[in-house]
């Protein structure tokens, strides 16, 4: 039996300020997920093209709550964001929706990632 979150889904971020709303950022097919919601050959297909990213990482919790941790690697497999994230809502026909937080790698020096976590920008999936 397949993990819950084992799907495609859309994938979403703030634009830049001052803008507002969304904007689609491309797709996380999450479809090999195991039953235990480990993934380790997800695949990131960006709006704008190009080499699409590999995703790694775990779904844990059980219903009605999974915490889920993306790590998204370039073609040349370096690591190259985390992706954290809470499913927040689950309706009808399936449609799920989970929220979290998108943090770019960076040096090791401790006051840099101090301050990048502050700017860290949300992310949304969503699966209609």
């Amino acid at each position: 039996m397949a993990h819950k979150l084992a799907h495609t889904w859309t994938c979403h971020v703030m634009p830049p300020p001052p803008g507002k709303g969304v904007i689609r950022e491309g797709h996380m097919d999450l479809s090999t997920m195991d039953p235990n919601g480990v993934i380790t050959d997800g695949t990131y297909y960006l709006e704008t093209g190009g080499a699409p990213r590999t995703l790694k990482g775990e779904a844990v919790g059980g219903n009605p709550i999974f915490y889920l941790t993306l790590r998204e690697y370039d073609d040349r497999g370096i690591h190259r964001a985390t992706y954290d994230g809470l499913l927040v809502h689950e309706g009808s026909s399936d449609r799920l929706v989970i929220v979290g937080k998108k943090h770019f790698q960076l040096g090791t020096a401790s006051l840099d990632i101090a301050a990048a976590e502050q700017n860290d920008p949300p992310w949304i999936l969503t699966k209609p």
